[in-house]
Formats: structure tokens, sequence, C-alpha cells
């Protein structure tokens, strides 16, 4: 990966808690059994910092979780709690969100998992945990602010995409989302992390996904379509997916036989067709494409990926009797200009 704006900082959970506010807990929530020794590599990074980490099971629910809380220690009213969910259940995310909007002075992390009747094994929370230890999320920072830099040189800004051969553009005035760095206080995050995001819908080109599909579930209910659609991922580096979009709509796709799933659900729900989230990713941590499960950390390696259908994050999916699959795109071999200068370059060569 090429970029701007690197150096040396403290690595993992040290780079992302807000120590900065006093008393700081780190609270790890969890629902299944994650590796002992996982756990001890956790906590032993957060212990080098000016936090003192604690972890709560989670399935009794929000009273329950509470009531460990202040018995280790956690006093609400005069500390700062940062909860990290590394969960596998849809019903804990209830649980999270309780928490979350009972403590005053706070912030919140998530693991994105695939939740269990999505293949769940321990050692996904394993994996991703790894990836946040030694994720750079000082360096992040200093990425993204350098993109924000570029973006403001010109209104309405330009951001050209080029991957295999093709150019996507993204000409407009609309905000672009931070969603990288560490955190702040009410500021929620998914983890692994490390991207700027683009919502709107001037976007008009072709882009070439050669990297990965990424397909999450926004319900249980679409878990098996999501299911039948990461089977696909693996064959991207050999046969790419082409898009091509007018206005925000993917009017074409062409490739292997992921194009022709992508066309099916074209055919089965035009909502598909519209394109729901531009990202450019720069998380040096997410340093390979995982096929075999649908990792997060596909969507945070360094690149740039197409996001359509629903949205993965519960908190903002809309509340509906037909929710999708929110599938990422994902170029491995890509550039990323910004008003003409050049912010990112990457490419991928599959592991054998």
């Amino acid at each position: 990966m090429t970029t701007t704006g690197m150096g040396d900082h403290m690595n993992g959970y040290l780079g992302l808690l807000n120590v900065q506010v006093q008393p700081h807990w780190t609270v790890f929530l969890l629902d299944f059994d994650l590796p002992t020794q996982d756990i001890i590599r956790l906590t032993n990074q957060v212990k080098a910092g000016q936090t003192t980490p604690l972890v709560v099971r989670i399935n009794g629910g929000f009273e329950s979780a509470l009531k460990t809380m202040r018995s280790a220690g956690v006093n609400e009213q005069s500390g700062y709690v940062s909860l990290h969910a590394i969960i596998s259940n849809y019903d804990s995310s209830r649980t999270v969100k309780k928490l979350y909007n009972f403590l005053p002075r706070r912030d919140l992390a998530r693991l994105v998992l695939p939740f269990r009747g999505y293949g769940f094994r321990a050692e996904f929370g394993s994996y991703l945990t790894r990836v946040v230890s030694e994720a750079d999320y000082e360096q992040q920072q200093q990425i993204a602010d350098r993109f924000f830099q570029l973006l403001g040189r010109n209104l309405p800004y330009n951001v050209r995409i080029e991957s295999g051969g093709e150019t996507l553009t993204i000409q407009d005035h609309d905000a672009w989302f931070d969603l990288a760095g560490p955190l702040h206080e009410k500021r929620i995050r998914m983890l692994p992390a490390g991207e700027v995001a683009y919502t709107g819908d001037r976007i008009n080109g072709a882009f070439v996904a050669d990297g990965s599909l990424l397909a999450t579930p926004e319900d249980i209910t679409v878990v098996a379509e999501a299911q039948q659609l990461s089977a696909f991922s693996a064959e991207l580096p050999n046969q790419p997916l082409r898009l091509e979009i007018t206005a925000g709509k993917v009017t074409k796709v062409t490739g292997g036989s992921a194009a022709v799933a992508v066309q099916q659900l074209f055919s089965k729900d035009p909502r598909y067709r519209t394109v729901t989230e531009i990202g450019i990713a720069f998380n040096g941590a997410c340093r390979h494409f995982v096929y075999d499960w649908p990792a997060a950390s596909n969507e945070g390696r360094p690149g740039v990926h197409v996001g359509i259908g629903g949205d993965p994050d519960r908190r903002e999916a809309r509340k509906r009797s037909d929710p999708l699959v929110h599938l990422d795109f994902i170029a491995g071999n890509c550039e990323a200009f910004v008003n003409g200068a050049p912010f990112l370059r990457v490419s991928y060569k599959p592991i054998t």
C-alpha cells in the first residue's frame, strides 16, 4: 500500500482507546467462549495503557452485565467506559445497545463477526481480535486527515477510482464519513475499521472487483442468501466482476458466475441496483483476503469497495419486513485520486 500520512505509533487497543479521559475502563463484552489465550492477549495489551480491563459475559442480559461491571468497581457516574462487543448473536446486540445508552460517559466498538446461523466459529473472533491488536489507529487517523485535507481543496470535489483499466468518479459536495482512528466519547465504531466512506449517489463510471466479495445479512432471515453469495468470493481474483454505474445505480454487471448471481439479485429486487456505499480502506493490519468465511477484515484491507443492498449495521438499518443482504465488491488492485492528487495505490497477489 502506498499512501501519505504514515508514521510509527502504538498499535492495537493502545492506539484505539480514549485514555485521555480518566478513570478509564475497557470492558470486553462476550457471549461465547473466546479462547483463553486471546483474552489474555487482549487484557495484557490494554493493561499497558492507562485503563482497567474487564471481561464480562452478557448472556444473562443487561441487568446481569451491569451488576458484574459494578461489582468489579465500575462507577458509571465518575468513570469513562469503553465497551468492546465481541458477540455472536443478534440478541446480544440489544444488551450492548442498552449498556451503551445507560452509561453517561462511554464509547463503543463492535467487532464485526458473522453471527450464529451464518457459520460462526469462535476462531473467527480470534482472527479478528488479532487484526485489531495489530492495527495502527493513530496512523489511520493521519491517513484519513490527509484524505479530508485533499477533499477540501475543491468543491464540488472529484474522487477518481482506477481499477482493472476502468474509471469510477464521484463528484459531489456531500460529506464523507470518517471510520478510522481512535475512539472518542459517544463514538460508535465497527471493527477492524480503517476507511472513509461515501453514501451519496453522484457516482458514475465502471468498477472492477478483483479482490473479494463480502456478503453481510441485514437480518437473520436473509442468512441463507448471504451464504450463497459468499461462495463466489474466491473466484474474483481470477474472474473479476465489473460494475457499470450511472447516477449511483448499477446498470450492468459482467464477469463470471458471481456476475450471474448478482444479476439474479437485481431481477429479484431492484433495490440491489442502488449503490449504498463507496469505501476507501487503509487498515494495514488487514493484510490478506479471507475466502473461507465472511471476514470483515476483507473490507478493511487497503483498497476500494463498492457496496450495494442492505445495511449490515442494525443500528442504521431501517425496520422493514423485507431485509436485504449488504454486498461489498472489493478491488485488490486499484488507485484512488482526490481532486487530482494521488491518495492510495494498492496491489494484491493471492496466496497460493
